[in-house]
């Protein structure tokens, strides 16, 4: 889905990454809470996949554009430009995709919260 997005193999391995360091962590936390594979659990881990993908693009697509507008498609550069554009990098992304990323976890976190109360074993655990 990355590759769709972005057409740039570079944004897509790293987001990649991203994306497989976010569902390990997920996993251990798991694993480290006594869970066991079930449907619970595959919700859980299902739902991790979505909002990690989610995230990345938005991120990935905004440093594509950024790349674009630097008229660059490299960030290693023997000159010391590119820790200028890193840095530009990343004020645009947490400027401009930071606050709609941030508000997105927000509301998950809100909905999860209001669904703690409910009776079911999922719930519960």
């Amino acid at each position: 889905m990355l590759f769709a997005c972005t057409h740039n193999l570079a944004i897509t391995l790293i987001g990649t990454v991203t994306i497989a360091l976010i569902l390990g962590s997920t996993v251990a936390v798991l694993v480290w809470d006594g869970w066991t594979l079930n449907v619970g659990e595959s919700v859980v881990f299902s739902v991790a996949v979505g909002l990690s993908v989610d995230f990345c693009v938005h991120y990935a697509w905004k440093i594509l554009i950024e790349l674009r507008n630097t008229e660059t498609m490299y960030l290693i550069k023997g000159d010391g430009e590119s820790e200028v554009i890193k840095r530009k990098l990343v004020r645009t992304c947490m400027a401009e995709v930071g606050p709609s990323v941030t508000m997105g976890a927000t509301t998950t976190c809100i909905a999860g919260f209001a669904l703690i109360m409910c009776k079911t074993l999922f719930f519960i655990r």
